[in-house]
């Protein structure tokens, strides 16, 4: 079966912008801190990358024999803002997994890795030659 995925993001007057996804909607804002009126978009991205994580972690737990009593990630992620040459996007991320389970540490690692090959979001950042990226433009007046 696909899986499909629609967002629509807004936006608004001043500077922030909802996204709108499965009737949740989010406030995301990249002003500063004190400006600002909810989550930076970069930081949105790394918390939907740790979010499909734990997910996955969660859906495959029981078939890997794996018990979750708790599980968090915390990642860490590395940009130029003025790069020289021209590529604006993170260089580097930093995945921390902290687990709280009764299996050893074999199991847990055997099982991150298998969860990371599995997450689709993690899977994407890898990179894949099957991966599109189609743009399209509607301009109203």
């Amino acid at each position: 079966m696909d899986k499909k995925y629609d967002i629509t993001a807004v936006l608004n007057d001043d500077s922030s912008i909802n996204a709108v996804s499965d009737n949740f909607q989010i406030t995301l804002d990249a002003r500063p801190k004190e400006k600002s009126k909810g989550i930076n978009p970069l930081s949105a991205f790394l918390a939907g990358l740790a979010a499909c994580e734990l997910a996955t972690a969660n859906a495959m737990a029981a078939a890997k024999m794996i018990t979750l009593n708790k599980a968090l990630i915390n990642i860490k992620g590395y940009r130029l803002t003025n790069p020289s040459d021209g590529y604006f996007g993170l260089r580097e991320l930093n995945i921390h997994w902290e687990i709280h389970s009764p299996n050893e540490e074999e199991e847990i690692k055997e099982f991150i890795d298998f969860v990371s090959k599995r997450c689709p979001a993690h899977n994407t950042l890898h990179g894949t030659s099957n991966f599109k990226i189609n743009i399209s433009v509607t301009l109203v007046h």
